[in-house]
């Protein structure tokens, strides 16, 4: 089973998506939904324009604005500021 969703960044970013959040770091096929796990998502992907000129994954980070968001179950968009990017996941049985 998979559960498609992006990951923001902020003070507790190992549970995944926080409303309150201003970046998202990368998006995961799968969430360990407890407190004290901090390594779920730990194969997330982030769509990006260009080459990549870092390793470091907090310069992927893009941030985003609630008003162009879009979930519903097994579908999420958003646009990534940083680049300009409409990201879209989806899911199905």
């Amino acid at each position: 089973m998979v559960q498609l969703s992006p990951h923001t960044d902020g003070y507790l970013t190992y549970t995944g998506y926080h409303y309150h959040d201003q970046f998202i770091r990368g998006f995961s096929h799968h969430h360990i939904e407890s407190m004290g796990v901090k390594s779920n998502g730990n194969l997330p992907f982030m769509p990006s324009i260009g080459p990549v000129s870092s390793g470091d994954p907090r310069s992927w980070m893009s941030p985003f604005n609630h008003a162009t968001e879009d979930a519903a179950a097994g579908y999420y968009r958003v646009l990534l500021e940083r680049g300009g990017i409409d990201a879209e996941l989806t899911a199905g049985t």
